[in-house]
């Protein structure tokens, strides 16, 4: 619970701001995205095998 921004422990008005720093993708496009990386690994004769 916040206090009066005058009393000790009051509220932080210019403190830092925790950020997101991902950046939003529609599904349908990293899924391409995904498709096309692992094309060009094919091609490269680099596929990646789980393990």
């Amino acid at each position: 619970m916040e206090h009066s921004a005058a009393l000790r422990g009051g509220a932080t008005m210019l403190g830092p701001k925790a950020r997101i720093h991902a950046i939003k993708v529609n599904k349908k496009v990293n899924c391409l995205g995904q498709k096309i990386a692992l094309s060009a690994c094919a091609a490269e004769r680099k596929v990646p095998t789980h393990k």
